[in-house]
């Protein structure tokens, strides 16, 4: 098992490492920052197989992309301090006014929406199969609320008010 692999794109040979990989040969080991990402192949089936290291962390499990596995962190995410209406996103659109997700801007953090069709909707756990809906912020500025007692404090103007 082991022997010469190649890099991603054919760029000169990759290293099998016998000793900690006898399963395949690694492609890529890359550090960043304190953080590092490693891919290999598998002798048998050809499936790249990738694992993570962030910061002062243990080395994760080895996960295929071809089954996805839970990113579990157990330190904070760091994104860079880059002003961006994109940072996460959650569902693409395809443009940076048109996804489901997360930005930052001067003084603004954003909580987008994809589509003024679009809804913001708050749930509770009613139980462990069900939910039910609190709020909807609806996409054109609409709000709903599902609950019928009384609101404390004024939600529309009242006499005088602009």
């Amino acid at each position: 098992m082991g022997g010469s692999g190649w890099l991603v794109g054919g760029h000169g040979p990759g290293t099998a490492f016998t000793s900690v990989f006898p399963f395949g040969a690694l492609l890529v080991s890359r550090g960043v920052g304190g953080g590092f990402i490693q891919q290999y192949i598998e002798n048998n089936t050809g499936f790249i197989y990738i694992r993570q290291k962030w910061v002062t962390n243990a080395w994760g499990s080895w996960y295929s992309p071809n089954r996805p596995a839970d990113l579990t962190v157990n330190n904070f995410l760091k994104f860079d301090n880059n002003l961006a209406n994109k940072k996460i996103v959650l569902y693409d659109l395809g443009s940076d006014h048109q996804f489901f997700g997360f930005g930052i801007q001067a003084d603004t953090f954003r909580y987008q929406l994809g589509s003024a069709s679009g809804s913001h909707v708050f749930y509770t756990g009613t139980s462990p199969a069900t939910s039910a809906e609190l709020v909807r912020l609806q996409g054109n500025g609409l709000a709903d609320f599902a609950y019928n007692g009384r609101f404390k404090g004024n939600i529309t103007p009242g006499p005088g008010q602009a």
